[in-house]
């Protein structure tokens, strides 16, 4: 229920509406609900968009937990990351240099 200040301040609206104060109250009734719609429709949108944010920090913090390797317990018997990342770079440029003197030989051949 409308107390107080609030209370006082709608019924100065409706006496100035409905004393003659105002030509036409009804347009001004759909006004005011048409802007109301509009607030409400505005503030729907600013509810989504903060939503999105908070998923999208919520998707970078937990991609940044997940490579300083914080989401689950880690073994200490494993390899680093970095250590197992230089293993597996040598291994494919030693694939690469294997298949560039295949493809040497082929020509050779020809």
């Amino acid at each position: 229920m409308i107390t107080g200040e609030l209370k006082s301040k709608v019924d100065r609206i409706w006496d100035t509406m409905w004393s003659g104060g105002i030509s036409n109250p009804l347009s001004v009734i759909e006004q005011l609900t048409y802007l109301l719609f509009i607030k409400r429709l505005d503030e729907i949108q600013t509810l989504k968009e903060n939503k999105a944010a908070r998923a999208d920090k919520l998707i970078q913090s937990t991609l940044a937990k997940a490579f300083r390797g914080e989401l689950v317990p880690q073994n200490p018997n494993d390899q680093p990351a970095a250590l197992l990342a230089n293993a597996h770079n040598a291994q494919e440029s030693s694939e690469r240099m294997v298949a560039a003197r295949r493809v040497r030989r082929v020509r050779e051949r020809l």
